[in-house]
């Protein structure tokens, strides 16, 4: 009987050795997982890096091979005007041609905008009056597309070191974004709040290389319209250079590139959420001053 103890202490030995093994094993394969996963982010993460950098370099030669002809070329369509015949047709040819001319110096100006890299003049500012002012730059396309804004500011955040007018130029471009995806009207929701950091999810955990650590305070801006919503397929390249879902007239596919860069500038981050046929929802981390 002593034996077959032994045997049968021997067996449960061997057999949580073989279940420490196992566990051993799916805990590596899980790892190897996340780490294969995280890599693959990683390139994701250096490939848009790379294509930001073309595009920064690429703009500052077009702004200066470019700008000046069309200042010529605008300058010449504004002499015609003075000097044709005041035929209809006529000035509706010369109107069109201006028309794609300043098209063309937009595209040139926001290019220049997006090639700024290091150009920040932060200072500690309260987040609250420049979304305040945001807004107000753009009173008048939120009256004509009959957008109803609606505000939940918390009173009392601390202040955020930003650069003002980069950050306005970040929530115009966002909240256009929203009112052109609300072309019968709708609600426009704007949310600050002071937050702590709980979950681990990108650029925010333990790492070094994370832009916020768990349990650090950070300032949230949430902004979500009840538009049209986008595709899994469109939220893939929404952050890409020139990528547009919009017609000619309406965008050069670099308002949300421009975006990210800014806040990628201020060390904070940029999410995007969207519901296809419901809402998008823009979600902006930035870091508390002093912190």
């Amino acid at each position: 009987m002593t034996e077959d103890l032994k045997k049968l202490v021997r067996k449960e030995k061997e057999l949580a050795s073989a279940t420490a093994t196992i566990a051993m094993e799916k805990r590596k394969s899980l790892e190897l997982e996340s780490a294969n996963k995280k890599l693959k982010e990683m390139q994701n993460m250096l490939i848009q890096a790379e294509k930001l950098n073309a595009v920064g370099q690429l703009a500052s030669g077009v702004a200066h091979e470019v700008k000046n002809p069309l200042g010529i070329i605008m300058q010449g369509v504004g002499y015609l005007a003075r000097h044709l015949p005041k035929e209809k047709r006529d000035q509706d040819v010369l109107n069109m041609i201006k028309a794609n001319i300043k098209r063309a110096d937009n595209i040139i100006c926001t290019l220049v905008d997006f090639s700024r890299a290091a150009v920040l003049n932060p200072q500690p500012e309260q987040i609250n009056p420049i979304l305040e002012n945001s807004l107000l730059l753009i009173q008048h396309r939120i009256k004509l597309e009959e957008i109803e804004i609606i505000k939940d500011l918390e009173d009392g955040l601390p202040k955020v070191f930003v650069d003002k007018g980069k950050m306005e130029q970040v929530f115009v471009n966002i909240f256009l974004n929203s009112i052109q995806a609300m072309p019968h009207g709708g609600k426009l929701i704007i949310r600050s709040y002071l937050t702590q950091m709980k979950e681990l999810k990108n650029k925010v955990g333990r790492r070094n290389e994370d832009r916020f650590k768990i349990g650090e305070k950070a300032i949230i801006v949430e902004i979500r319209d009840t538009g049209m919503g986008m595709s899994e397929e469109v939220m893939k390249n929404i952050f890409d250079p020139f990528f547009t879902t919009k017609g000619p007239q309406e965008g050069t596919g670099l308002g949300l590139s421009v975006t990210r860069n800014i806040i990628d500038m201020h060390n904070g981050i940029l999410e995007m959420e969207s519901e296809e046929g419901k809402s998008t929802k823009a979600t902006i981390i930035l870091r508390i001053f002093g912190e």
